[in-house]
C-alpha cells in the first residue's frame, strides 16, 4: 500500500477437504498436546479434536462442547464462521501457512454479529445492547483469519475474552474487537487490512483490558481504545495506518473514554489518508492520539516519521485534541512522558483544549505550539 492510499472508514467503525472428524478425549490425558495451554483442566473438562473437512466442522464441535472444555482444530483450511456462546478453549495449528486458516463459506451458518465474522463470542445482550448475561472464559488461539465482512473475531458481552497468535488479514470491519467487554486481552496478534481498527474495545465501562505485543499494519486505525474505562496498550507496533493508536471519546458511548495507558508502544509512518465520511474528519498522519478522552499516561512511546500533506483533525507524532466538534469533550488530566517522537509533522501536537495537560522530559525537536517540552 503507498503512503498515500485513500481508504474510506464508515463512521461506526471509527467514533481441503478430508472427511470431518471429531474425537473426544479425556483433558487430562490430552495435556502434553496442548502444552498446558488454555483452560485448566478440570475433571469432567473434555478435549475435542476437530480434522477439516465438508460442512462446518469448527461449529460442530463447539456446539457439542460443555463449558471449560477445549477444542483443538487440526492445521486445514476451514471454511465457515463460528459463533460461540459459552467458556472455551479453541486452539488452531498457528496462523502460519500450513497451520490453521478460517475464511468465509459460500453460504454463511449465521447473522449474529453485525456483518459475519470469522468468530463471533456473545453474551446475552438486550435490546439497547446492554449485557445481561456475560459469556466467559473464552479463548482463541493459533488462527490464520481472513476475507470476512465483518471482523476476524467480535467478542460482544464478554467477560475474560482472550486472543492470542492469532493472524486477522483483510477482514473488512475490524481485525480482533471488544464490545461491551470486561477483562479482555489481545497478546501477539498480527493485524492488517481492516477498514476500521485493526484492535479494538469499544463501549465497554470498566473495561479493565489489555493490548499487547501486537503487530498493527495498514488499517484505518492501528488500535483504537473508544467510550471505554481501564485499557492498557503495550508494546505494540503500528505502521501505516492512518492513525497509529487512539485513546477516543466520542461522547456518544455508555461511558466516557479515560484511564488509559498507553506505554512502551512503537508508531511510525502512519500515513495513509482515510478520508472524511458521514461526519467523521479526516484522519491521516498521527502516530498517537489522545482524542477528548481523560486520565490518560502516554509514556516511553517511540513515535516516528508520522506525517502527512492533507488536512487532518490532528497530525504528528504525538497528538492531545478535543473531540467536543464531534460531540465528544476536550481532553483532561493527559501525561505525555518520556517519550521519543522525531521526525514527524509536527512531533508532539496540543490544539490548547482541555485541562490537566502535561508534555514533559520527551525527546523531540519540533512542537505545536512551540515549547511543549
Amino acid at each position: 500500500m503507498s503512503e498515500r492510499t485513500e481508504r474510506s472508514i464508515p463512521l461506526e467503525a471509527y467514533m481441503l477437504g478430508r472427511p470431518t472428524r471429531f474425537t473426544l478425549a479425556c483433558a487430562l490425558a490430552a495435556a502434553p498436546l496442548l502444552g498446558g495451554a488454555g483452560l485448566a483442566a478440570a475433571e469432567n473438562h473434555r478435549t475435542w479434536v476437530v480434522e477439516p473437512g465438508p460442512g462446518t466442522p469448527i461449529q460442530k464441535a463447539v456446539d457439542r462442547a460443555r463449558p471449560g472444555d477445549t477444542v483443538v482444530v487440526r492445521a486445514g483450511h476451514y471454511r465457515e464462521n463460528v459463533v460461540v456462546t459459552k467458556a472455551l478453549t479453541i486452539l488452531g495449528a498457528g496462523a502460519q501457512k500450513r497451520g490453521t486458516a478460517l475464511t468465509p463459506p459460500k453460504e454463511p451458518t449465521t447473522k449474529s454479529c453485525e456483518g459475519t465474522s470469522g468468530f463471533c463470542v456473545l453474551g446475552t445482550t438486550d435490546g439497547a445492547h446492554h449485557v445481561v448475561e456475560r459469556v466467559g472464559p473464552v479463548r482463541i488461539s493459533g488462527f490464520l483469519i481472513r476475507g470476512f465482512e465483518g471482523s476476524a473475531v467480535l467478542g460482544d458481552g464478554t467477560e475474560r475474552l482472550q486472543v492470542d497468535h492469532v493472524r486477522a488479514w483483510d477482514n473488512d470491519e475490524y481485525g480482533l474487537a471488544s464490545l461491551h467487554g470486561r477483562l479482555t486481552s489481545f497478546g501477539s496478534n498480527k493485524v492488517s487490512g481492516s477498514e476500521g481498527a485493526g484492535l479494538y474495545i469499544g463501549d465497554s465501562p470498566d473495561a479493565e483490558g489489555w493490548i499487547g505485543d501486537n503487530n498493527a499494519g495498514e488499517n484505518a486505525v492501528g488500535i483504537l481504545l473508544r467510550d471505554s474505562t481501564g485499557v492498557e496498550a503495550v508494546h505494540n507496533t503500528a505502521t501505516a495506518n492512518c492513525v497509529g493508536i487512539e485513546a477516543l471519546n466520542t461522547g456518544h458511548g455508555a461511558t466516557p473514554g479515560g484511564f488509559y495507558k498507553l506505554v512502551r508502544n512503537t508508531a511510525e509512518k502512519n500515513n495513509e489518508v482515510c478520508p472524511a465520511n458521514d461526519g467523521r474528519p479526516t484522519l491521516s498522519g498521527l502516530g498517537i492520539g489522545v482524542a477528548g478522552a481523560r486520565s490518560v499516561l502516554v509514556k516511553e512511546n517511540i513515535a516516528l516519521g508520522n506525517e502527512t500533506t492533507v488536512r487532518s483533525i490532528a497530525s504528528g507524532g504525538i497528538a492531545v485534541f478535543s473531540t467536543r466538534a464531534f460531540g465528544g469533550a476536550d481532553p483532561s488530566d493527559v501525561k505525555v512522558v518520556r517519550n521519543v517522537a522525531l521526525h514527524n509533522r509536527p512531533d508532539l501536537f496540543w490544539d490548547g483544549t482541555g485541562t490537566g495537560i502535561h508534555f514533559c522530559d520527551n525527546e523531540h525537536r519540533t512542537s505545536r505550539p512551540a515549547g511543549l517540552g
